[in-house]
């Protein structure tokens, strides 16, 4: 009878494992791909659509375009126009009305439960009513000129002040960002670059699809054109903290996520005295200005312990007139250790940039938060069900399987018959 041979029986059992074990991580990789990719999909800017005007011949209606309806006074006539434009070399051109007729050109476009939107318009001197810019009815920006405003519609349909307007014939930009946020839909505005507002909520889902551009002008001298309509650029960065619109790009870019806003905003890394960081200044100067210590070309937000020598700090401190053997050997001890190290101290100092590493190891520090962001990110891409938390529970149970089955068949396979 011939005999088993089980180191081979086992091997081959151990290679088999071993490839159903790499199928497990080919798997697990791909699908964290997947979800990198709908994560950082909700990051990016989704607009409804976009357009420049350039493709259109100079002097037609817009509502004669392709995709675009308008509805307006027999006096007025929306045209592509190349007399300004934001870029290119065309936009659309308004011209006065003799009525208080309220005219509009509308587009649709991809419905769009998470995105932004944003639009350029030159007002010139002269114009009397208002402009509205409408992704959604409500959804509106506009131009109050009746009291030279920018105006908002809040959740509960009642025009807010965002911001008063003075940039008469000069571009301009309107900005609005959506998102779906289990069944409804909360927005938010932004005039000229601005901070954006809080996240508005009507507690309705709201049905994205289009762009519209509303006007009521009376009687004017002046002209007022658009172009350019477009997602809002993502410039999310430290300069830019307010175009961060999630917390896990907000942290990335070393910004503060306020979660009561739910707004990226700005932190005062390396600005002497912004939240007393007097550790930023540079000079002697501002440092003693603000209050500050400058003690070793470094401003101290206190005063910094005086550092003596060992007989002056026991004379002022102790009670007795000399030391015993014990401690004056352990000073003698300590003392050259604690100099070297205060020399590395000092040279560390003079080679690194403290401001920097300030930056960095509070940076380092918001790990968990942009880890959070990640969670934030992903389960709100899927309606606030929490796939992040299932996820990583799958990994780790995949895991578990990967490193039982491997010593499993290790153990097989060195294991004395």
């Amino acid at each position: 009878m011939t005999p088993i041979n089980h180191t081979n029986a086992v091997r081959r059992q151990f290679r088999a494992t071993n490839k159903q074990t790499k199928y497990v991580f080919v798997a697990l990789w791909v699908l964290l791909l997947v979800l990198g990719f709908l994560m950082f999909s909700d990051v990016l800017a989704v607009s409804v659509f976009t357009d420049d005007f350039e493709t259109y011949t100079t002097g037609t209606d817009l509502g004669s375009q392709v995709n675009w309806y308008c509805n307006y006074s027999p006096d007025f006539q929306p045209i592509i126009s190349e007399n300004r434009a934001y870029s290119g070399i065309k936009s659309v051109e308004n011209k006065y009305v003799n009525n208080a007729v309220r005219s509009f050109c509308e587009r649709i476009g991809d419905l769009t439960p998470t995105g932004n939107q944003q639009v350029w318009f030159y007002i010139s001197s002269g114009i009397t009513g208002d402009i509205h810019f409408i992704p959604h009815s409500f959804i509106q920006l506009k131009f109050d000129e009746a009291n030279n405003l920018i105006k908002y519609l809040d959740e509960n349909t009642v025009w807010i002040t965002l911001t008063t307007f003075n940039e008469w014939n000069e571009w301009v930009v309107f900005s609005v960002e959506w998102k779906l946020v289990g069944d409804h839909t909360e927005f938010r505005y932004s005039y000229n670059n601005g901070n954006f507002t809080e996240w508005l909520n009507p507690e309705i889902l709201l049905n994205v699809n289009k762009v519209k551009i509303e006007w009521n002008t009376k009687a004017q001298t002046g002209l007022f054109y658009f172009d350019t309509i477009e997602a809002t650029p993502e410039n999310c960065s430290f300069q830019t903290c307010n175009f961060c619109y999630t917390e896990y790009s907000c942290f990335l870019s070393g910004c503060i996520w306020n979660s009561e806003t739910e707004t990226c905003e700005s932190k005062p890394y390396g600005t002497c005295g912004i939240e007393n960081y007097l550790r930023f200044c540079e000079t002697q100067l501002e440092c003693e200005a603000l209050g500050g210590y400058w003690v070793a070309d470094f401003c101290w937000e206190i005063e910094p312990p005086e550092i003596t020598n060992w007989d002056i700090y026991y004379s002022e401190h102790s009670d007795f007139d000399t030391p015993t053997n014990l401690t004056t050997s352990l000073v003698n001890l300590t003392q050259p250790i604690m100099e070297t190290a205060g020399g590395w101290l000092v040279s560390m100092e003079n080679i690194f940039d403290t401001a920097e590493a300030t930056q960095k190891g509070e940076q380092f520090g918001e790990a968990i938060p942009v880890a959070r962001g990640y969670v934030s990110t992903i389960n709100d891409f899927f309606g606030g069900f929490p796939i992040s938390e299932a996820f990583i529970f799958f990994l780790i149970i995949t895991l578990a399987i990967g490193v039982f089955r491997i010593v499993r068949n290790i153990i097989l396979l060195v294991k004395p018959f």
